[in-house]
């Protein structure tokens, strides 16, 4: 594991060692950090969002999992959603400051227009951040624990069938993420 930047610098977070910068493949958007493991197909996401004002706090991990099952065009199965302790975050202002959410779930996804569907695991958390921010901060982790036959990622080894790795990977990137510049999120 290591820190990384994100944004820059402004944000900092620890992802495990065998993870590529994916902006050195192809172009990513501004608000989007995207690491990718070649080896596994494992994929950490960070990105930043403006508030959805429509979408209460207690309701915002699942909308944001049914809006990436949407684009992905994938059926999908919730585990668990809880509020995120801060201890969890310990380097993010408190509940006070920032409501965060945490959702697991499974999702069958074909990737580039595929028939194929993998089986993937994916660990969400939202940080919503108020004002003066008025940002949230969508960290996903999604590891395939099933590559389908027809896959263009067959032969790969999918780490997402070992939860607990999983687990680890996540909570650590969820512990170690720090926001170091919040002037990232002025207009």
């Amino acid at each position: 594991m290591a820190e990384r930047p994100f944004f820059g610098g402004a944000i900092t977070g620890v992802i495990p060692h065998g993870f590529i910068d994916a902006s050195e493949l192809r172009q990513i958007p501004d608000n989007h950090e995207v690491f990718l493991n070649p080896q596994t197909d494992a994929c950490i996401i960070i990105e930043l969002l403006a508030i959805t004002p429509d979408v209460r706090n207690e309701d915002l991990a699942m909308y944001h999992f049914q809006e990436l099952a949407k684009e992905n065009a994938a059926a999908f199965e919730v585990v668990q959603c809880n509020v995120l302790p801060d201890d969890h975050m310990p380097r993010l202002p408190g509940a006070n400051e920032a409501f965060k959410q945490v959702i697991n779930g499974v999702q069958k996804v074909a990737k580039f227009k595929e028939t194929a569907e993998n089986t993937v695991n994916i660990h969400l958390a939202v940080v919503r951040l108020g004002a003066p921010h008025d940002t949230e901060i969508l960290l996903s982790f999604s590891a395939p624990s099933h590559i389908a036959e027809g896959s263009s990622s067959k032969g790969l080894q999918p780490m997402g069938g070992n939860k607990e790795l999983c687990e680890q990977i996540f909570k650590q990137l969820l512990c170690s993420f720090d926001i170091r510049e919040y002037g990232l999120f002025q207009g």
